[in-house]
């Protein structure tokens, strides 16, 4: 049983500790490419007739994470863990010479391709 949940069943209030964190000393999260960066990734799961609450075959979201906006890598929300799959399909960094550099394949599935 975990800790709130005991508290609750003694009439106890939950503790709410507040803490006062200096935003502008907090180290910022950086991408390898050095970008400061991300956007957040959404994949996308088909859910059959059979389990849908309509009886319809219906969409759902689930968050991948969070991928640098300049190169594709998906971030670790975790400092210092490195993710399997790096490159988000679809994206490439520009060095301005026309040309997009090729991504290393992605973790993500693709659906209905």
């Amino acid at each position: 049983m975990g800790e709130a949940r005991r508290r609750a069943l003694r009439g106890l209030q939950p503790r709410q500790v507040k803490a006062q964190v200096p935003i502008e000393e907090l180290k910022d999260r950086v991408c390898e490419c050095s970008c400061k960066a991300f956007t957040q990734v959404y994949g996308l799961k088909e859910i059959p007739s059979l389990y849908s609450p309509s009886g319809k075959m219906e969409t759902m979201m689930l968050h991948v994470g969070f991928v640098c906006i300049a190169c594709g890598k998906l971030m670790s929300l975790t400092a210092g863990q490195e993710l399997p799959g790096t490159g988000v399909e679809g994206t490439g960094k520009d060095d301005g010479d026309g040309e997009k550099k090729p991504q290393e394949e992605s973790n993500l599935v693709k659906l209905g391709g």
